[in-house]
Protein backbone atom coordinates (compact mmCIF):
# COMPACT_ATOMS: atom_id res chain seq x y z
CA UNK A 1 0.00 0.00 0.00
CA UNK A 2 1.35 3.60 -0.87
CA UNK A 3 -0.22 5.80 1.70
CA UNK A 4 0.34 8.57 -0.14
CA UNK A 5 -1.48 7.48 -2.99
CA UNK A 6 -4.58 6.66 -0.86
CA UNK A 7 -4.53 9.85 0.88
CA UNK A 8 -4.33 11.79 -2.39
CA UNK A 9 -7.59 9.66 -3.49
CA UNK A 10 -9.34 10.30 -0.28
CA UNK A 11 -8.84 14.19 -0.54
CA UNK A 12 -10.05 13.87 -4.17
CA UNK A 13 -12.87 11.77 -3.70
CA UNK A 14 -14.44 13.78 0.01
CA UNK A 15 -13.48 17.26 -1.99
CA UNK A 16 -12.45 18.70 1.71
CA UNK A 17 -10.81 21.49 0.02
CA UNK A 18 -9.28 22.78 -2.94
CA UNK A 19 -6.26 24.55 -3.90
CA UNK A 20 -7.57 28.26 -2.96
CA UNK A 21 -8.32 26.53 0.52
CA UNK A 22 -6.91 28.01 3.49
CA UNK A 23 -5.99 24.73 5.81
CA UNK A 24 -5.28 24.92 9.44
CA UNK A 25 -3.70 21.44 10.37
CA UNK A 26 -2.87 20.71 14.24
CA UNK A 27 0.73 19.78 14.74
CA UNK A 28 2.60 18.34 18.04
CA UNK A 29 5.27 16.99 16.27
CA UNK A 30 4.60 13.33 16.94
CA UNK A 31 4.27 10.52 14.54
CA UNK A 32 1.16 11.11 13.69
CA UNK A 33 0.46 15.01 12.84
CA UNK A 34 4.37 14.74 11.09
CA UNK A 35 3.24 12.04 8.79
CA UNK A 36 -0.23 14.03 8.37
CA UNK A 37 1.76 17.30 7.57
CA UNK A 38 3.93 15.56 4.85
CA UNK A 39 1.02 13.64 2.72
CA UNK A 40 -0.20 17.72 2.73
CA UNK A 41 2.43 18.84 1.83
CA UNK A 42 2.79 16.49 -1.03
CA UNK A 43 -0.59 16.10 -2.20
CA UNK A 44 -0.34 15.96 -6.15
CA UNK A 45 -3.48 18.00 -6.61
CA UNK A 46 -5.57 20.56 -4.44
CA UNK A 47 -2.28 21.32 -2.26
CA UNK A 48 -4.22 23.55 -0.25
CA UNK A 49 -2.37 26.79 1.65
CA UNK A 50 -1.22 25.13 4.83
CA UNK A 51 -1.28 26.57 8.38
CA UNK A 52 0.78 24.92 11.06
CA UNK A 53 -1.10 24.79 14.47
CA UNK A 54 0.95 23.95 17.27
CA UNK A 55 1.05 24.45 21.26
CA UNK A 56 3.56 24.39 23.70
CA UNK A 57 1.99 22.41 26.84
CA UNK A 58 5.01 23.18 29.12
CA UNK A 59 4.52 18.88 30.39
CA UNK A 60 7.12 17.43 29.23
CA UNK A 61 11.10 18.40 29.52
CA UNK A 62 10.94 17.78 25.83
CA UNK A 63 8.36 20.88 25.13
CA UNK A 64 11.33 23.38 24.45
CA UNK A 65 13.38 21.01 21.53
CA UNK A 66 9.92 20.02 20.44
CA UNK A 67 8.90 23.68 19.58
CA UNK A 68 12.61 24.36 18.30
CA UNK A 69 12.36 21.56 15.32
CA UNK A 70 8.69 22.62 14.44
CA UNK A 71 9.91 26.23 13.69
CA UNK A 72 13.04 24.61 11.52
CA UNK A 73 10.80 22.84 10.14
CA UNK A 74 8.15 24.98 9.27
CA UNK A 75 11.39 27.44 7.61
CA UNK A 76 12.77 24.73 5.86
CA UNK A 77 9.44 23.70 3.72
CA UNK A 78 7.79 27.38 3.69
CA UNK A 79 5.27 26.94 5.95
CA UNK A 80 2.74 29.48 7.68
CA UNK A 81 3.05 28.02 11.28
CA UNK A 82 1.12 29.84 14.30
CA UNK A 83 2.32 28.86 18.17
CA UNK A 84 0.38 29.10 21.45
CA UNK A 85 2.20 28.49 24.90
CA UNK A 86 0.04 27.20 27.52
CA UNK A 87 1.96 28.61 30.56
CA UNK A 88 2.39 26.31 33.89
CA UNK A 89 0.46 28.82 36.04
CA UNK A 90 -2.27 28.46 34.01
CA UNK A 91 -2.47 24.50 34.23
CA UNK A 92 -5.11 22.96 36.71
CA UNK A 93 -4.73 21.00 39.56
CA UNK A 94 -7.08 17.92 38.16
CA UNK A 95 -8.18 17.30 34.24
CA UNK A 96 -5.30 18.74 33.17
CA UNK A 97 -5.58 16.76 30.14
CA UNK A 98 -9.38 17.80 29.05
CA UNK A 99 -7.82 21.47 29.89
CA UNK A 100 -5.33 21.45 27.63
CA UNK A 101 -7.61 19.70 24.80
CA UNK A 102 -9.49 22.85 25.55
CA UNK A 103 -6.83 25.53 25.19
CA UNK A 104 -5.66 23.60 21.84
CA UNK A 105 -8.90 23.88 20.20
CA UNK A 106 -9.48 27.27 21.15
CA UNK A 107 -6.13 28.36 19.27
CA UNK A 108 -6.80 26.38 16.34
CA UNK A 109 -10.31 28.35 16.43
CA UNK A 110 -8.09 31.59 16.33
CA UNK A 111 -6.03 30.65 13.64
CA UNK A 112 -8.98 29.45 11.36
CA UNK A 113 -9.98 32.96 11.85
CA UNK A 114 -6.86 34.82 11.10
CA UNK A 115 -6.07 32.86 7.77
CA UNK A 116 -10.08 32.61 7.07
CA UNK A 117 -10.01 28.81 7.35
CA UNK A 118 -13.76 26.18 7.23
CA UNK A 119 -10.71 23.58 8.01
CA UNK A 120 -8.81 22.32 10.46
CA UNK A 121 -7.10 18.77 10.38
CA UNK A 122 -6.10 16.63 13.42
CA UNK A 123 -4.37 13.32 13.08
CA UNK A 124 -6.58 10.64 14.79
CA UNK A 125 -5.80 7.47 13.09
CA UNK A 126 -7.79 4.09 13.19
CA UNK A 127 -6.09 3.02 16.61
CA UNK A 128 -7.19 6.11 18.18
CA UNK A 129 -11.29 5.65 16.89
CA UNK A 130 -10.39 1.68 18.03
CA UNK A 131 -9.36 2.58 21.62
CA UNK A 132 -11.74 5.19 21.80
CA UNK A 133 -15.26 2.75 20.95
CA UNK A 134 -13.31 0.17 23.22
CA UNK A 135 -13.11 2.62 26.13
CA UNK A 136 -17.06 3.79 25.59
CA UNK A 137 -17.93 0.13 25.11
CA UNK A 138 -16.46 -0.44 28.94
CA UNK A 139 -17.80 2.50 30.34
CA UNK A 140 -21.38 1.55 29.04
CA UNK A 141 -23.91 4.81 27.52
CA UNK A 142 -25.97 4.80 24.46
CA UNK A 143 -25.37 3.25 21.20
CA UNK A 144 -24.37 6.25 19.31
CA UNK A 145 -21.18 6.65 21.64
CA UNK A 146 -20.01 4.02 19.78
CA UNK A 147 -19.12 6.65 16.77
CA UNK A 148 -15.97 7.03 19.15
CA UNK A 149 -14.41 10.06 16.98
CA UNK A 150 -16.10 11.55 13.52
CA UNK A 151 -14.10 11.49 10.46
CA UNK A 152 -15.55 14.70 9.71
CA UNK A 153 -18.05 17.17 11.81
CA UNK A 154 -18.91 20.84 12.23
CA UNK A 155 -15.99 22.58 14.19
CA UNK A 156 -16.18 26.65 14.67
CA UNK A 157 -17.66 28.31 11.32
CA UNK A 158 -16.50 25.16 9.09
CA UNK A 159 -15.46 21.27 9.67
CA UNK A 160 -12.79 19.50 11.83
CA UNK A 161 -11.86 16.74 9.10
CA UNK A 162 -9.71 13.45 10.18
CA UNK A 163 -8.03 12.13 7.13
CA UNK A 164 -5.99 9.59 8.94
CA UNK A 165 -8.76 7.72 10.80
CA UNK A 166 -9.28 5.05 8.29
CA UNK A 167 -5.31 4.18 8.72
CA UNK A 168 -3.54 2.40 11.32
CA UNK A 169 -0.58 3.12 13.60
CA UNK A 170 1.70 0.63 11.79
CA UNK A 171 1.14 2.04 7.91
CA UNK A 172 1.33 5.52 9.47
CA UNK A 173 4.47 4.63 11.35
CA UNK A 174 5.87 2.81 8.46
CA UNK A 175 5.51 5.17 6.23
CA UNK A 176 6.90 7.93 8.64
CA UNK A 177 10.26 5.45 8.85
CA UNK A 178 10.59 5.00 4.63
CA UNK A 179 10.56 8.45 4.40
CA UNK A 180 13.13 9.27 6.98
CA UNK A 181 10.63 11.98 8.97
CA UNK A 182 11.81 12.92 11.88
CA UNK A 183 9.35 12.69 15.00
CA UNK A 184 9.32 13.19 18.82
CA UNK A 185 7.96 10.53 21.32
CA UNK A 186 5.49 11.43 24.22
CA UNK A 187 7.08 9.22 27.08
CA UNK A 188 3.53 9.65 29.15
CA UNK A 189 1.64 7.27 26.13
CA UNK A 190 3.11 4.23 28.26
CA UNK A 191 1.81 5.14 31.30
CA UNK A 192 -0.31 2.21 32.19
CA UNK A 193 -2.17 3.87 34.82
CA UNK A 194 -3.52 5.59 32.32
CA UNK A 195 -7.06 3.53 30.84
CA UNK A 196 -6.45 4.59 26.90
CA UNK A 197 -2.65 3.32 27.64
CA UNK A 198 -3.57 0.27 29.03
CA UNK A 199 -6.11 -0.39 26.12
CA UNK A 200 -3.40 0.68 23.32
CA UNK A 201 -0.42 -1.33 24.77
CA UNK A 202 -2.57 -4.99 26.00
CA UNK A 203 -5.82 -5.06 24.67
CA UNK A 204 -5.81 -4.07 20.89
CA UNK A 205 -3.03 -6.15 20.46
CA UNK A 206 -4.48 -9.40 21.30
CA UNK A 207 -7.62 -8.38 19.52
CA UNK A 208 -5.67 -7.76 16.18
CA UNK A 209 -4.29 -11.21 16.66
CA UNK A 210 -7.78 -12.75 16.71
CA UNK A 211 -8.20 -10.13 13.54
CA UNK A 212 -6.09 -8.36 11.50
CA UNK A 213 -9.16 -6.59 9.97
CA UNK A 214 -10.46 -4.98 13.78
CA UNK A 215 -9.38 -1.60 12.57
CA UNK A 216 -11.21 -1.88 9.40
CA UNK A 217 -14.38 -3.55 11.13
CA UNK A 218 -14.32 -0.99 14.27
CA UNK A 219 -14.39 2.30 11.39
CA UNK A 220 -16.77 0.21 9.35
CA UNK A 221 -19.00 0.21 12.35
CA UNK A 222 -18.94 3.62 13.27
CA UNK A 223 -19.70 4.80 9.70
CA UNK A 224 -22.79 2.58 10.06
CA UNK A 225 -23.75 4.01 13.57
CA UNK A 226 -23.67 7.88 12.19
CA UNK A 227 -25.64 6.71 9.03
CA UNK A 228 -27.81 5.00 10.69
CA UNK A 229 -28.21 7.77 13.32
CA UNK A 230 -29.04 10.49 10.36
CA UNK A 231 -31.54 8.61 8.77
CA UNK A 232 -33.11 8.02 11.91
CA UNK A 233 -33.68 11.73 12.90
CA UNK A 234 -34.52 13.12 9.67
CA UNK A 235 -37.51 10.15 9.81
CA UNK A 236 -38.16 11.57 13.32
CA UNK A 237 -38.47 15.13 12.92
CA UNK A 238 -41.80 15.03 11.91
CA UNK A 239 -43.30 13.25 14.36
CA UNK A 240 -40.96 15.45 16.71
CA UNK A 241 -42.76 18.79 14.86
CA UNK A 242 -45.96 17.34 15.66
CA UNK A 243 -45.39 15.68 19.01
CA UNK A 244 -44.26 18.96 20.61
CA UNK A 245 -45.03 21.85 22.19
CA UNK A 246 -43.71 24.45 24.22
CA UNK A 247 -46.13 26.39 27.16
CA UNK A 248 -43.72 28.91 28.82
CA UNK A 249 -41.06 27.21 31.11
CA UNK A 250 -42.44 23.53 30.22
CA UNK A 251 -42.28 21.26 27.46
CA UNK A 252 -44.95 18.71 26.41
CA UNK A 253 -44.98 15.90 24.60
CA UNK A 254 -48.32 14.49 22.96
CA UNK A 255 -48.86 11.13 23.87
CA UNK A 256 -51.60 10.35 21.21
CA UNK A 257 -48.47 11.18 18.72
CA UNK A 258 -46.29 8.82 20.78
CA UNK A 259 -48.46 5.90 20.78
CA UNK A 260 -49.59 5.71 17.32
CA UNK A 261 -46.33 4.27 16.45
CA UNK A 262 -44.64 1.41 17.51
CA UNK A 263 -42.87 0.45 20.87
CA UNK A 264 -39.56 0.61 18.92
CA UNK A 265 -40.08 3.98 17.44
CA UNK A 266 -41.10 5.55 20.72
CA UNK A 267 -38.16 4.32 22.10
CA UNK A 268 -35.95 6.44 19.51
CA UNK A 269 -38.42 9.07 19.52
CA UNK A 270 -38.56 10.03 23.13
CA UNK A 271 -34.63 9.42 23.38
CA UNK A 272 -34.33 11.71 20.35
CA UNK A 273 -36.44 14.78 22.36
CA UNK A 274 -34.39 14.17 25.46
CA UNK A 275 -31.03 14.31 24.05
CA UNK A 276 -31.12 16.16 20.85
CA UNK A 277 -33.95 18.82 21.59
CA UNK A 278 -33.57 19.59 25.32
CA UNK A 279 -29.98 18.43 25.67
CA UNK A 280 -30.91 15.76 28.78
CA UNK A 281 -27.70 13.70 28.42
CA UNK A 282 -26.45 10.69 30.45
CA UNK A 283 -29.78 9.40 31.39
CA UNK A 284 -28.74 6.03 32.63
CA UNK A 285 -30.60 2.47 31.24
CA UNK A 286 -32.79 2.34 34.05
CA UNK A 287 -33.68 6.14 34.06
CA UNK A 288 -35.35 5.50 30.70
CA UNK A 289 -36.87 2.62 31.22
CA UNK A 290 -38.58 4.49 34.20
CA UNK A 291 -39.83 7.04 31.54
CA UNK A 292 -41.41 4.72 29.15
CA UNK A 293 -43.10 3.29 32.41
CA UNK A 294 -44.17 6.71 32.72
CA UNK A 295 -45.51 6.80 28.68
CA UNK A 296 -47.14 3.08 28.73
CA UNK A 297 -48.40 2.69 32.65
CA UNK A 298 -51.81 3.30 34.25
CA UNK A 299 -50.82 6.10 36.49
CA UNK A 300 -51.68 9.36 34.53
CA UNK A 301 -49.72 11.67 36.90
CA UNK A 302 -46.57 9.81 37.65
CA UNK A 303 -43.31 11.91 37.29
CA UNK A 304 -39.87 11.22 38.18
CA UNK A 305 -36.90 13.55 38.32
CA UNK A 306 -33.43 13.40 36.68
CA UNK A 307 -29.89 15.17 37.19
CA UNK A 308 -29.62 19.13 36.98
CA UNK A 309 -33.30 19.20 38.83
CA UNK A 310 -34.79 18.01 35.50
CA UNK A 311 -38.71 16.51 36.30
CA UNK A 312 -40.64 14.60 33.70
CA UNK A 313 -44.34 14.09 34.70
CA UNK A 314 -47.54 12.97 32.61
CA UNK A 315 -51.08 14.29 33.28
CA UNK A 316 -53.51 12.32 31.13
CA UNK A 317 -52.23 12.59 27.95
CA UNK A 318 -49.47 14.88 28.06
CA UNK A 319 -45.71 13.89 29.03
CA UNK A 320 -44.27 17.24 30.61
CA UNK A 321 -40.47 18.03 30.91
CA UNK A 322 -39.47 21.09 32.67
CA UNK A 323 -37.56 22.02 35.91
CA UNK A 324 -38.63 20.98 39.09
CA UNK A 325 -38.30 24.74 40.83
CA UNK A 326 -40.49 26.41 38.06
CA UNK A 327 -44.44 26.96 38.12
CA UNK A 328 -45.94 23.86 36.05
CA UNK A 329 -49.50 24.27 36.39
CA UNK A 330 -49.48 25.18 33.01
CA UNK A 331 -51.37 28.60 33.55
CA UNK A 332 -50.39 31.41 31.62
CA UNK A 333 -46.89 32.42 33.26
CA UNK A 334 -47.19 36.58 34.27
CA UNK A 335 -43.63 37.35 32.86
CA UNK A 336 -44.10 35.65 29.57
CA UNK A 337 -41.40 32.58 30.30
CA UNK A 338 -40.42 29.94 27.68
CA UNK A 339 -37.74 27.29 27.27
CA UNK A 340 -35.71 27.06 24.46
CA UNK A 341 -35.74 23.37 22.45
CA UNK A 342 -32.64 23.31 20.46
CA UNK A 343 -33.01 23.50 16.72
CA UNK A 344 -35.89 24.82 16.53
CA UNK A 345 -37.21 28.30 15.79
CA UNK A 346 -38.36 30.70 17.84
CA UNK A 347 -41.20 33.48 17.72
CA UNK A 348 -39.72 36.45 19.45
CA UNK A 349 -41.84 39.51 18.30
CA UNK A 350 -43.30 40.46 14.65
CA UNK A 351 -39.48 41.10 13.15
CA UNK A 352 -37.32 38.10 14.29
CA UNK A 353 -37.22 34.89 14.77
CA UNK A 354 -34.93 33.27 16.91
CA UNK A 355 -33.38 29.62 18.09
CA UNK A 356 -30.45 27.70 19.49
CA UNK A 357 -28.83 25.66 17.26
CA UNK A 358 -25.94 22.98 16.93
CA UNK A 359 -23.42 24.11 14.00
CA UNK A 360 -24.57 20.91 11.67
CA UNK A 361 -27.94 22.35 11.98
CA UNK A 362 -28.13 26.02 11.43
CA UNK A 363 -30.58 27.33 8.93
CA UNK A 364 -29.27 28.31 5.70
CA UNK A 365 -31.14 31.60 5.46
CA UNK A 366 -30.43 33.94 8.41
CA UNK A 367 -29.08 37.46 9.15
CA UNK A 368 -26.94 36.59 12.32
CA UNK A 369 -24.96 33.73 13.95
CA UNK A 370 -23.38 34.22 17.37
CA UNK A 371 -21.47 31.52 18.74
CA UNK A 372 -22.19 30.49 22.12
CA UNK A 373 -20.50 27.70 24.68
CA UNK A 374 -22.90 25.89 26.95
CA UNK A 375 -22.70 23.15 29.36
CA UNK A 376 -25.00 20.72 29.85
CA UNK A 377 -25.69 21.84 33.01
CA UNK A 378 -26.71 25.22 31.34
CA UNK A 379 -30.10 23.48 30.15
CA UNK A 380 -32.82 24.16 29.36
CA UNK A 381 -32.70 27.99 28.45
CA UNK A 382 -35.04 30.45 29.06
CA UNK A 383 -36.27 33.21 27.64
CA UNK A 384 -37.84 35.72 29.79
CA UNK A 385 -38.26 39.38 30.07
CA UNK A 386 -35.43 41.81 31.33
CA UNK A 387 -35.36 41.76 35.23
CA UNK A 388 -33.95 44.45 37.63
CA UNK A 389 -30.76 44.02 38.57
CA UNK A 390 -29.85 41.77 35.43
CA UNK A 391 -26.33 42.21 34.83
CA UNK A 392 -24.21 40.52 31.93
CA UNK A 393 -20.64 39.28 31.64
CA UNK A 394 -17.80 41.52 29.76
CA UNK A 395 -14.75 40.39 28.40
CA UNK A 396 -12.94 41.84 31.37
CA UNK A 397 -14.62 39.43 33.88
CA UNK A 398 -16.70 42.79 34.87
CA UNK A 399 -20.15 43.04 34.66
CA UNK A 400 -22.73 45.74 33.13
CA UNK A 401 -26.16 46.24 34.24
CA UNK A 402 -28.64 45.36 31.30
CA UNK A 403 -30.80 48.27 32.09
CA UNK A 404 -27.57 50.45 31.12
CA UNK A 405 -26.87 48.65 27.92
CA UNK A 406 -30.72 49.30 26.88
CA UNK A 407 -29.73 53.10 27.51
CA UNK A 408 -26.26 53.22 26.02
CA UNK A 409 -28.07 51.13 22.15
CA UNK A 410 -30.29 54.27 22.54
CA UNK A 411 -33.35 51.43 23.22
CA UNK A 412 -36.44 53.84 23.50
CA UNK A 413 -38.54 53.50 26.75
CA UNK A 414 -41.85 52.24 25.21
CA UNK A 415 -39.46 49.62 23.69
CA UNK A 416 -37.88 48.22 27.00
CA UNK A 417 -40.58 46.43 28.43
CA UNK A 418 -40.43 43.96 25.77
CA UNK A 419 -36.40 43.15 25.72
CA UNK A 420 -36.08 39.48 26.12
CA UNK A 421 -33.04 37.69 27.61
CA UNK A 422 -31.72 34.11 26.94
CA UNK A 423 -30.78 32.69 30.27
CA UNK A 424 -29.24 29.44 31.03
CA UNK A 425 -30.72 27.13 34.00
CA UNK A 426 -28.32 28.56 36.62
CA UNK A 427 -29.15 32.20 36.09
CA UNK A 428 -26.34 33.01 33.91
CA UNK A 429 -27.10 35.42 31.49
CA UNK A 430 -26.00 34.54 28.01
CA UNK A 431 -27.84 36.93 25.51
CA UNK A 432 -29.72 40.37 25.47
CA UNK A 433 -31.78 38.99 22.21
CA UNK A 434 -31.29 41.39 19.19
CA UNK A 435 -29.41 43.89 21.40
CA UNK A 436 -26.22 42.10 22.84
CA UNK A 437 -24.14 38.77 23.23
CA UNK A 438 -22.19 37.43 25.94
CA UNK A 439 -18.36 38.70 25.44
CA UNK A 440 -17.04 36.01 27.55
CA UNK A 441 -18.06 33.05 26.05
CA UNK A 442 -14.94 31.79 24.13
CA UNK A 443 -13.42 31.28 27.59
CA UNK A 444 -15.73 29.32 28.69
CA UNK A 445 -15.53 25.53 29.29
CA UNK A 446 -18.52 23.43 26.93
CA UNK A 447 -19.70 22.68 23.63
CA UNK A 448 -20.14 25.49 20.94
CA UNK A 449 -23.84 26.35 19.97
CA UNK A 450 -25.16 29.08 17.72
CA UNK A 451 -27.60 31.61 18.77
CA UNK A 452 -29.12 32.52 15.49
CA UNK A 453 -31.72 35.15 14.85
CA UNK A 454 -33.85 34.91 10.96
CA UNK A 455 -35.33 38.48 10.47
CA UNK A 456 -38.61 37.54 8.82
CA UNK A 457 -39.17 39.61 6.22
CA UNK A 458 -36.00 37.97 4.76
CA UNK A 459 -37.36 34.76 4.99
CA UNK A 460 -36.30 33.96 1.36
CA UNK A 461 -32.96 36.44 1.23
CA UNK A 462 -29.99 34.90 1.38
CA UNK A 463 -27.65 34.34 4.59
CA UNK A 464 -25.04 37.28 5.42
CA UNK A 465 -22.45 35.17 6.96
Amino acid sequence: MNLQNDFDRLVKQNNWWNKNSSVVIGVSTGVDSMTLLWLLEHLKSNRPKIIVAYVNHHLRKASEKETSFIKDYCTSHSLTLETADWQVKDHPRYGIEEAGRKFRYRFFEKCMDRYNSTTLLTAHHGDDLAETFLMKLIRGGQLDSLIGIYQVRPFHHGQLVRPLLGFSKQQIREFATNKKLKWYEDETNKDLNVQRNRIRHLVLPLLKKENSELLSHVFNYSKQIQENNYALESLLDPLVNQALRVSHEVIHIDLGVVKRTNAYIQRSLIRYILEKKMAIHNISQNGFEEIMNIINGNNPHAQIHLQNNWVIWREYSSLNIGIDDIETTGKTNKYNNFMVILNQRFHLNDVVDFGVFEADKVPEIHVSKVPIVLKDSDFPLLVRPVKLGDKVTLKNGGHKKVARILIDKKIPVSQRKSVKVLVASSGKLISVLRIWNSTAQKKLAGEKYYLVQINQKERKGNSDE
